[in-house]
């Protein structure tokens, strides 16, 4: 089945996270680089293949720029950290490499319970540990590493047999993630770079029950969260009984004088933490560490992010709509195959809607009138052309006696006459008698894209 989903994770790490550990989650779960890049898709492809960088993600860290040090909990969990056990012991405030007393970074804001987890302010130390090495491999392969600190290779890594001085993902990890198989990119028809990741779950990777009916379950959940720049297509192997994850994300890209910046093609509501919804970097010649200057860029270049959209905001909630006459039935597979092969979301989708919006004298560029377009919402089907509307879960009786509509032999559904006219140009539609007095909109062959006020009301 294919759904429509973001990687969401709640709330933002704390400062007590381990920033290496955070980048390895990143790592490991493929956060998508895409974008347009220049005008030309081979271009794009030049430009990119071959090419190695230094890459920060745009998350929100906290400002206080804080190293993990030291911690009482344990020397494994320390290590584990990427610190040490604190010399000082329980009770006391150690004494950090800066020379200054140590800052309580503990999650639980306490430093007197005997687990205590410190650490200091450096900007330098900070967006070091921050950094990971990303390579477009000019095959269509992505590779990722991370930089030793002073320990060796960060938990989950291990050193790199054609470098040493880089560290890889511990292929034991896939004990716990699952079969990660390789990370691709491409640039596609719409000027996007699109990177693609594909992983196995099975019984066996995670020693819990794996079925059809978890893989389904996983996917609900997926459903359930939708962003238009991320695609996850979810799918139950009966002979490998595994369930498998392939996620393809799109976003646009700006290539610089040996730096770049990278961001999901649709926006970000504030408080959804993503794998990368943003990410910036600059060339990589081999360097072990970053320099002050270097330092200087990476924060110029974060300032290029986009800003999240405000929660409350109003935005264009979009739905892709498929042409009734182009599938070969009416089941969800049907619809979720054709939805497959749709253009790419429209960019305005997510987008802050602005103020006193209205129709210009440009054309419209809606279907034909006679055009049934329409949706599988789980339950059933509904849809609409320019003069009825239709839903599957209307009985031949209630069409006819309760809603004044008439028994469509052809789709098998009531078409019930829509009476509030409309208008519209090329991109808007205004209903005066509807609810949803706006709708945006944007056709394609066999999909109509159409987004609706987020509060309902506009």
């Amino acid at each position: 089945m294919w759904c429509r989903a973001k990687l969401e994770g709640g709330t933002p790490p704390s400062n007590t996270m381990n920033i290496q550990s955070v980048t390895i989650v990143l790592l490991l779960i493929a956060s998508a680089l895409s974008g347009c890049v220049t005008s030309s898709e081979s271009e794009s492809e030049s430009e990119l293949a071959g090419t190695s960088w230094m890459i920060i993600a745009d998350m929100d860290y906290g400002d206080d720029y804080l190293v993990y040090y030291c911690s009482n909990d344990g020397e494994e969990y320390a290590q584990a950290m990427g610190g040490i056990l604190c010399p000082e012991g329980p009770g006391n405030v150690p004494t950090c490499p800066d020379g200054q007393p140590c800052v309580c970074i503990d999650v639980d804001d306490s430093c007197t319970d005997g687990d205590d987890d410190w650490g200091y302010e450096s900007k330098a130390g900070f967006y070091q540990e921050m950094v990971a090495i990303r390579e477009f491999r000019a095959d269509g392969i992505i590779e990722d590493f991370l930089l030793p600190n002073a320990d060796g290779c960060p938990m989950g890594t291990i050193p790199y047999s054609n470098d040493e001085s880089l560290c890889t993902i511990d292929p034991e990890m896939e004990l716990l993630f699952g079969d990660l198989g390789a990370t691709t990119w491409e640039i596609d028809d719409s000027g996007y770079l699109v990177m693609s990741n594909y992983m196995t779950m099975s019984e066996e990777d995670y020693g819990m029950e794996m079925d059809e009916t978890m893989c389904n379950m996983i996917a609900d959940i997926y459903e359930e969260m939708t962003h238009y720049s991320i695609v996850f297509e979810i799918n139950w192997i009966d002979e490998d009984t595994a369930c498998e994850m392939i996620t393809e994300t799109k976003m646009k890209v700006i290539l610089g004088d040996g730096n770049i910046v990278y961001y999901l093609v649709h926006p970000v509501v504030e408080g959804q933490l993503m794998a990368m919804t943003c990410g910036v970097g600059i060339e990589w010649t081999g360097q072990d560490e970053l320099k002050e200057s270097e330092i200087s860029e990476f924060e110029t270049l974060l300032s290029e992010c986009p800003a999240p959209i405000p929660y409350d905001a109003v935005v264009w909630e979009c739905d892709l709509q498929v042409r009734l006459d182009s599938l070969a039935d009416f089941s969800q597979q049907s619809f979720n195959d054709s939805v497959s092969e749709s253009p790419d979301y429209p960019e305005w989708c997510g987008t802050v809607i602005p103020q006193n919006i209205a129709l210009d004298d440009s054309e419209d560029n809606l279907p034909p009138s006679d055009e049934m377009y329409g949706l599988h919402y789980g339950d059933g089907v509904w849809a609409r052309n320019a003069t009825h509307w239709m839903d599957s879960w209307i009985s031949q009786q209630e069409c006819n006696e309760e809603l004044g509509g008439e028994w469509d032999e052809n789709y098998g559904m009531c078409a019930v006459p829509i009476d509030c006219p409309f208008e519209a140009d090329s991109q808007l539609i205004y209903t005066e008698c509807s609810m949803w007095s706006w709708t945006m909109y944007q056709w394609s062959g066999d999909y109509l894209y159409t987004g609706m006020p987020s509060d309902g009301w506009m």
